[in-house]
């Protein structure tokens, strides 16, 4: 239903003859119930037809419709609009459903009919760059200005205009055409803070007006290397020793492999030396759980010195880290690579967890041979060492210990 006579006089504010894609257009709506109306008037909902429903979107975050609008009362209504292609359409197709008195039902009032042209968003379209270079005492700041196209509309007529008065360089520039790979740098000079620019250029879609502002920063400084006094690096780097404990013997030094590893034996003792350097005051060292456990330290002669204990957990080589601190005038984090090879006890036991049950089965087969009594000629006469289980069953423990020891040495040379 569309009143012949609408209580409400409606007026348009901030809507521009032309649009650009992209850039909101700040509609807003004055509505005015007249004082000889005698109802009270409430906005029902806006309903938009094509094709200015192709060419914009509205923007209803701020439509009410709980107040009222009683006689005599003047309401701002703000409804922005998003435009989203190119083209014409008029406003006219943006319909405002009210409801004249309680319970009535909603009515339809068209806005008046305005023209409303959208055209591409130069100012998405064409990247601009603003670049000081120099700063001068007493003429201002030489700077690089420049601008490519960035959509892919074919511009014609492109005019740049800088509305700040320049000291030096171009104050107007046109292009015939700017388009695909074109580019245009500008060296000027200004001694204003901030630079404006107005861009105008046609395309398919109409003429289109950008403004573009930049802030005139100062030249960023040239980065000098400061000169720095360096200590010799014997006397700051920490310096490090393992020595291996043994019961008997002088303890032996173990040096670390080519890539930096020591390799360690499972269950046994070692002493790690420290000497931390000038501003060196204290060292500390983490333990690795279930695999190295630091058992005493001391300090002498400048050199932090600890005790370590290797455990037998693990049945496979496997590479740790030890970490360690050193506090001090310039603290310093450090850390050692470590391989851990079990003992050859964890190893055997590993080899007869698996080949045990294997073996027993082979020497109970060789037994109940011999308790028969067969001769040994029949029994050599059919033997194949290879056809013959009972032999490698009795052979499983030692075989899988040998395969076991050589393949983990191979996957430990693999991984170096």
């Amino acid at each position: 239903m569309t009143l012949p006579n609408p209580p409400l006089l409606m007026a348009i504010d901030g809507l521009p003859d032309v649009a650009t894609v992209e850039k909101m257009i700040p509609l807003r709506l004055v509505l005015s119930n007249r004082s000889d109306s005698g109802q009270t008037v409430r906005l029902d909902r806006i309903e938009v037809a094509s094709p200015l429903a192709d060419l914009v979107e509205v923007n209803q975050d701020l439509f009410d419709r709980s107040t009222p609008i009683r006689p005599g009362e003047t309401v701002a209504l703000y409804l922005p609009l998003n435009p989203v292609k190119t083209g014409q359409a008029d406003l006219a197709l943006l319909t405002l459903w009210l409801r004249v008195g309680e319970g009535a039902a909603p009515v339809a009032v068209r806005l008046p009919s305005r023209p409303l042209a959208v055209t591409s968003n130069l100012e998405a379209e064409i990247e601009c760059e603003l670049v000081p270079r120099v700063r001068y005492s007493d003429t201002g700041t030489r700077c690089r200005l420049s601008l490519w196209p960035k959509g892919s509309a074919d511009w014609h007529d492109l005019t740049l205009a800088f509305t700040t008065p320049l000291v030096s360089g171009p104050q107007v520039v046109r292009r015939l055409t700017f388009r695909g790979d074109d580019r245009i740098d500008l060296e000027i000079v200004t001694s204003d803070p901030t630079l404006t620019l107005t861009l105008e250029a046609t395309n398919a879609h109409g003429r289109s007006r950008a403004v573009r502002r930049f802030d005139v920063p100062a030249p960023e400084a040239a980065q000098r290397q400061r000169f720095v006094f360096l200590q010799p690096r014997a006397l700051t780097s920490p310096k490090i020793e393992l020595h291996q404990q043994l019961d008997s013997q002088p303890s032996r030094l173990i040096r670390a492999n080519r890539q930096g590893a020591y390799h360690l034996d499972g269950r046994a003792k070692y002493e790690l030396v420290i000497h931390p350097g000038i501003g060196g005051q204290r060292v500390r060292v983490s333990e690795i759980p279930q695999a190295l456990a630091v058992r005493q330290q001391s300090k002498e002669d400048g050199a932090w010195r600890f005790l370590l204990e290797t455990t037998g957990h693990r049945q496979f080589r496997h590479r740790e880290t030890l970490y360690f601190t050193i506090e001090g005038d310039h603290p310093t984090e450090g850390q050692i690579p470590l391989v851990i090879t079990p003992v050859w006890s964890s190893r055997a036991l590993t080899a007869g967890a698996i080949g045990g049950a294997l073996m027993i089965q082979g020497v109970l087969a060789l037994g109940a041979l011999l308790y028969r009594g067969a001769p040994a000629e029949e029994y050599l006469a059919g033997f194949t060492f290879g056809g013959d289980m009972n032999w490698w069953r009795l052979l499983s423990a030692p075989l899988i210990f040998l395969g076991y020891y050589v393949g983990d040495g191979v996957l430990d040379r693999l991984e170096e």
